[in-house]
């Protein structure tokens, strides 16, 4: 049961993620930006304003640095503590991923998918606390990754772009029937090391590991794509790694900012409390 347990903790922050439809995919140039520019000016103020809404909800699909592909819906609110759900689209069984994750009133919620599962007595959720996730794993839990964009820390992402040395605007498109301009800038690895000694000692430890996992997947540097609507709000963002053997493409759609997400606690009926299984 450990292993489930620690499956829904990493189901919620595993999500280094990757593709969807309707990003642009054209060959970047190596024109700079100048630092005033309208266009550079343009993406900063819609990370600002999309990076520090009160909540989130998304969807994100693609492959991550070691190639494996994955989809994902979440919602998320920045009040601690956080209510958050995550749902997973494809949950892989081989590695006993749950369905959907909650996070909700101090308790962590795993949805197994079956009722089948070994020592679940025929229900579907189990339910722990974040002291017994602390437990089974034996370190300290970071809560912000769990709920930070299922580990796509959100603010991370988008300030990332503003710290491209080319950012351009390429065109317009449509996403989730919004009109919405398109802009694209590279950005590379040591920029973001540099912005991250200012960083708090979490964020830079999280970010640092991230770019590690990068570098082992060939990546050199992201291309960063970045759609923006008529309210300078993100609809969406792509990332993508640019190396001869890197699989890393990430694309998150934005469905809603700044709306009130509702977390319901799943049927006691239908749960498990963690506390009352051994291994």
């Amino acid at each position: 049961m450990a292993a489930l347990l620690l499956a829904g903790a990493a189901g919620c922050g595993s999500a280094e993620s990757g593709a969807a439809a309707g990003g642009g995919t054209g060959p970047t140039t190596k024109a700079a930006a100048r630092p005033g520019s309208a266009d550079l000016l343009a993406v900063r103020e819609a990370a600002r304003k999309s990076g520090g809404s009160e909540a989130f909800h998304y969807r994100a699909t693609g492959r991550t640095p070691n190639d494996a592909a994955f989809d994902i819906e979440q919602a998320v609110s920045a009040r601690k503590p956080a209510p958050m759900w995550l749902k997973n689209h494809e949950p892989d069984p081989a590695r006993h991923e749950p369905v959907e994750v909650r996070l909700v009133g101090g308790a962590l919620y795993a949805d197994t998918g079956s009722r089948e599962v070994s020592g679940m007595r025929g229900k579907r959720w189990l339910k722990t606390d974040l002291a017994t996730v602390e437990r089974y794993s034996g370190r300290k839990l970071d809560v912000d990754a769990l709920t930070s964009m299922g580990g796509q820390d959100t603010g991370g992402q988008l300030t990332s772009i503003t710290d491209s040395e080319d950012v351009r605007r390429v065109g317009t498109g449509t996403v989730a029937g919004i009109r919405t301009t398109h802009y694209r800038g590279t950005v590379g690895f040591g920029t973001m090391r540099e912005k991250l000694r200012n960083a708090d000692p979490e964020t830079r430890t999280r970010r640092e590991a991230r770019l590690r996992s990068y570098e082992r997947a060939g990546v050199h540097r992201l291309v960063m794509d970045l759609w923006v609507d008529e309210d300078n709000r993100v609809k969406r963002y792509r990332v993508r790694g640019d190396g001869p053997r890197s699989p890393f493409d990430v694309t998150v759609t934005y469905l809603s900012l700044g709306e009130p997400v509702t977390v319901r606690v799943p049927p006691a009926g239908d749960t498990v409390d963690a506390a009352e299984l051994t291994d």
